[in-house]
């Protein structure tokens, strides 16, 4: 009896001991997930960045360009969270997991396709970003899906080094990772009238300088959605203010040629026929 008592009590204590480090591994894993939840939220938040917002922040976009030659702009789409530096590397998987200061991020940064020239002159500039939850990065380019908001928030602007774009929102898209129309360097004619037929939403656009914010959409691993505006330059920044241009006190930003050679190398190897691999999480 003694002994049978004995082992009833130790088996009471081991299981005792199982339930508690069963409940110690919830609440550490709940916990982790929480913070590891928490992580992802900052990282796809502007906040740490809007010290170089143009004309907002303490500091100007003009010291982060001197910081990190890879920034080429701010872009802000109004009434929106979409509020963020633009870079663009080397190639298109530098900034997929990069801040706009070279550090590493899990939210990444908004960059321009390097197949694009770095000043926003091509007639098609293609923009990426993470979808990031509460609307961070690009998040926010899911819900002009809906066509009051759409409607709403068809208005921003994009900062370069010398100047000021007005973006006017046209179209958005819902489609796959491999369009065609959409991921490569095409005609301008011929991505509006795809563009026409296609879009959720669409309006007749005021030009044919285009600019287009593509990321993930969360329900397909390859569906995207894609946000057309068309860029209009109201205008240029007094080189002498020294606020937005691309002349330091070192002379001219080595964004200015440097880039135009990584942009030239990037067509070669990647070609102008479809999104790269590497882009397809955003």
């Amino acid at each position: 009896m003694k002994t049978t008592s004995r082992l009833a009590r130790f088996g009471i204590q081991v299981l005792d001991a199982v339930c508690l480090l069963i409940v110690l591994a919830v609440a550490g894993f709940g916990g982790y997930s929480l913070y590891a939840r928490n992580q992802i939220r900052e990282a796809g938040s502007s906040q740490e960045m809007m010290k170089y917002k143009p004309a907002d922040g303490t500091k100007s976009l003009h010291e982060l360009m001197e910081k990190n030659p890879d920034v080429i702009g701010w872009i802000t789409m109004n009434g929106t969270r979409i509020d963020q530096p633009v870079v663009q590397g080397k190639d298109d998987s530098e900034y997929l997991n990069r801040d706009a200061e070279g550090r590493f991020s899990l939210a990444g940064s908004v960059f321009l396709t390097c197949e694009n020239h770095p000043d926003f002159s091509d007639s098609y500039n293609l923009l990426y970003g993470h979808h990031m939850e509460e609307g961070g990065m690009f998040g926010d380019v899911i819900e002009y899906l809906d066509g009051s908001f759409f409607r709403k928030h068809q208005t921003g602007t994009l900062t370069t080094g010398d100047g000021r774009w007005q973006i006017h929102v046209f179209a958005v898209l819902k489609t796959g990772a491999s369009d065609p129309y959409v991921y490569r360097t095409c005609e301008t004619d011929e991505l509006l009238a795809y563009l026409k037929k296609k879009a959720r939403w669409y309006e007749e656009p005021d030009g044919q300088h285009l600019i287009a914010l593509s990321t993930c959409y969360s329900r397909v691993t390859e569906g995207r959605v894609i946000l057309f505006g068309t860029l209009n330059e109201k205008d240029r920044n007094d080189p002498r203010s020294g606020r937005f241009s691309v002349c330091t006190r070192h002379g001219i930003h080595p964004v200015a040629v440097v880039k135009v050679q990584a942009q030239l190398a990037c067509r070669q190897v990647q070609g102008s026929t479809s999104v790269p691999a590497a882009v397809r999480g955003v």
